[in-house]
């Protein structure tokens, strides 16, 4: 039945297109029918007159980097009215190589659209492809393959690299910088296999895996931050000694030197005697309960040394009447939590219970407001700013670390998807070689931002990983 009212309908709307050939006023209203009113306006200039004809943005919503060979891949509709069913057609010939109905249509009263999802799962042929409905037209083109996140990986850690040598890298604010590398460390414990010793920088071919030699010109680097006689770190190449720089460097380094010492001993201890001696710089200036970065820096040297001073620190933190509330709010608490679960020191098997149920329900919870969202994601955010959609895959990384759920793992793929162009904008929001990207919308790219680029490398890294 489908494919009889489909081909009706084609037919149909190329006879009326064909009739609105030379009206300028017909070739308006059917963009109207295809493309979304709503969107940025571009200048056109004829016979000296300024005219503004609106961007033509598609409202069937791909990732235009692509989807991978074996996974669930989803399209988002929108419009004042979604389509019954959809198809999927190969690029290069035109063929018609698939045909789903779609599911779930709702009015997304934030946006104020209606929203609809299809599904193209069985669809496991690589190549290029666009969909298309009768009532919303095409989509941009995307790639189905196997491992199609692999160029964005490499490309992602490559941004890392050249952060690093970047003009004005020292004037980066160091408790950012040591963020940052936090992240890489913790995806390169997590999703080892990922972080390959071949990306052709400088260091491959050393039996370190190249993330890990990135992280260690971020941690040389640093240590000439640090001021030799009290052990504060300054938070930047021009500013003053900071407690936040240096109780940052005292959880960066500690971790870092933790899992650098089986390729260099030597510098793994340089790098946690220079974290034990910030340490006790903070200590001198600031309460260790006042600052949620000193839980963190002590779960990561009480990791490192055993040592009952900074398990202390933990135990006054797991104490807090709020510390689920932190648990869920404050990423430090949480990543602090998170490592309390790693030690191979003594731990309370209580505390380490309550962690583990408190991971559980954020995940969870994460895992239900993306099946409630007409995107598949947790969050659409309005300030330009990813991070708080890359910090709930960090998390979901995390627990499906601890605990795999391929639900995760697709959660995770679909928001990939949706930085890549299943989004209200229709934009790429990581690479400039796709039909739309960041650079025509005049926005920033996920992978010139320092911070969230490590988020996005976390996350490919378990994609990568899979």
């Amino acid at each position: 039945m489908f494919f009889a009212s489909y081909y009706v309908k084609r037919i149909i709307g190329l006879a009326v297109s064909l009739a609105m050939v030379g009206s300028v006023a017909g070739c308006g209203a059917s963009a109207s029918k295809l493309y979304s009113d709503n969107q940025p306006s571009v200048a056109v200039f004829k016979s000296g007159t300024k005219y503004e004809v609106p961007e033509q943005i598609p409202n069937i919503l791909a990732d235009q980097i692509g989807y991978d060979l074996q996974s669930e891949k989803a399209l988002v509709f929108r419009g004042a009215e979604t389509p019954i069913n959809f198809a999927i057609y190969d690029k290069e010939s035109g063929e018609m190589v698939y045909t789903e109905e779609t599911f779930n249509p709702v009015y997304n009263a934030e946006l104020g659209e209606y929203d609809c999802i299809g599904y193209f799962n069985e669809l496991k042929r690589s190549g290029t492809y666009y969909a298309y409905s009768d009532v919303l037209g095409e989509s941009y083109t995307f790639e189905i393959k196997d491992d199609i996140f692999s160029d964005l990986f490499r490309l992602a850690c490559r941004k890392y690299r050249d952060s690093l040598n970047g003009k004005g890298h020292l004037e980066t604010d160091t408790a950012l910088r040591c963020r940052v590398a936090e992240n890489l460390l913790m995806a390169n414990e997590l999703n080892g296999p990922a972080f390959t010793d071949n990306t052709g920088v400088p260091e491959s071919g050393n039996q370190i895996p190249d993330i890990l030699d990135e992280v260690r010109l971020e941690a040389e680097s640093l240590l000439e931050m640090q001021d030799q006689k009290t052990g504060g770190i300054y938070g930047s190449s021009s500013s003053g000694i900071s407690m936040e720089a240096t109780i940052s460097f005292a959880g960066m380094m500690s971790a870092f030197g933790l899992q650098y010492r089986r390729f260099d001993e030597a510098f793994a201890t340089r790098a946690l005697q220079a974290a034990d001696i910030a340490w006790d710089c903070f200590l001198k200036n600031e309460d260790p309960k006042e600052n949620t970065m000193a839980f963190f820096a002590a779960a990561q040297l009480y990791r490192a040394t055993g040592t009952d001073e900074y398990r202390q620190v933990l135990e006054n933190f797991f104490l807090r009447s709020d510390f689920e509330e932190l648990f869920n709010s404050d990423e430090a608490v949480f990543l602090g939590a998170v490592t309390y679960l790693s030690i191979n020191q003594d731990v309370d098997i209580e505390i380490c219970k309550m962690l583990m149920k408190y991971l559980m329900e954020r995940a969870e919870t994460i895992a239900e407001k993306s099946s409630q969202s007409a995107y598949l994601v947790t969050d659409i955010p309005r300030d330009g700013s990813f991070t708080k959609m890359l910090n709930d895959m960090r998390c979901l990384t995390i627990t499906d670390h601890v605990i795999y759920n391929h639900e995760y793992t697709t959660i995770i793929e679909n928001h990939m998807h949706f930085f890549g162009g299943m989004n209200p904008e229709a934009v790429n929001y990581m690479t400039d070689n796709t039909a739309r990207s960041y650079k025509e919308s005049g926005l920033d790219s996920i992978l010139d931002d320092p911070e969230q680029n490590s988020l996005l490398i976390f996350m490919l890294s378990v994609l990568e990983n899979k």
